[in-house]
């Protein structure tokens, strides 16, 4: 691996839960994944749930994760003009930046809760058993 530019840090052997993880989401003022491909962006998610707002590519179910000037904003894969537009505005908008954080963790909270889902989804399995549910 080259000698990373400086200011850029590269982390490496981090896991799901993982201390140092928590750590740097806590630390950072922006989450930022310029992705050409993603079916259902995990990252993003754990990050807005720290309250992070996040700049992200606008591919796959990513669109599905975060509403672009709502949570963060959705970029087109490559292009380098909106990335750096998109962190110009959150770094230079504490309340923005604010803002959209608080946003993106209401929405983690509303949409992604795993154990709210769970309970939806037997939910809905137990009134179709019984023949209330829709088909």
């Amino acid at each position: 691996l080259e000698q990373a530019p400086a200011g850029l840090h590269i982390h490496t052997g981090l896991e799901a839960n993982d201390p140092r993880l928590m750590n740097l989401y806590r630390e950072s003022h922006v989450f930022v994944l310029p992705t050409l491909a993603d079916c259902f962006s995990v990252a993003s998610i754990e990050a807005m749930a720290t309250g992070l707002p996040v700049i992200t590519t606008n591919v796959g179910g990513v669109p599905d994760i975060v509403a672009d000037g709502q949570e963060g904003y959705l970029i087109e894969p490559q292009d380098g003009a909106a990335l750096s537009c998109g962190l110009d505005r959150l770094l230079g908008d504490k309340g923005l930046r604010r803002a959209m954080g608080e946003r993106a963790r209401a929405t983690v909270l509303e949409q992604f809760d795993a154990r709210k889902n769970a309970e939806q989804i037997i939910d809905l399995m137990k009134g179709l058993v019984s023949g209330r549910g829709a088909a």
